[in-house]
């Protein structure tokens, strides 16, 4: 079984810098502004798909400059399933499953969703407002 990218796991709220090893990924930099599509999406739901889903992957720190590529073939595929279903065909299994693992890298599939934490409101901490010397 693959591990989660740190990334994932501090917003699943499972982060363990304890048990955290060396990932390469963790050492890239994090991008700041969301990449141009890659040239080579040749499918119009495949833009729009990159355009959907690269701004999410950068705003919480998933995508990295090293990830477009994969995140590219994401898109390919989800545009090459929809112009299955647009013509009437069913999209062959392996498809759909390359689909679902690249999906999965990102943490896009409903089971990676749902381990996403609900955003709780900070408590206010007495004991370090009278450390610090404010007012209570």
């Amino acid at each position: 079984m693959r591990r989660k990218p740190p990334e994932l796991k501090s917003l699943a709220g499972t982060a363990r810098p304890d048990r955290d090893t060396a990932n390469v990924a963790s050492l890239l930099p994090r991008m700041d502004v969301v990449p141009a599509p890659p040239d080579w999406l040749t499918l119009p739901a495949a833009v729009a798909e990159w355009n959907r889903v690269a701004p999410l992957l950068v705003s919480v720190g998933i995508l990295k400059a090293t990830m477009t590529s994969t995140l590219g073939h994401l898109c390919q595929l989800h545009g090459r399933l929809l112009s299955n279903y647009a013509h009437g065909l069913e999209p062959k299994a392996a498809l759909v499953a390359q689909y679902i693992r690249l999906s999965s890298l990102f943490g896009l599939t409903a089971i990676d969703a749902t381990r996403l934490p609900r955003p709780v409101e900070s408590k206010r901490n007495p004991f370090r407002d009278f450390k610090d010397g404010a007012d209570a």
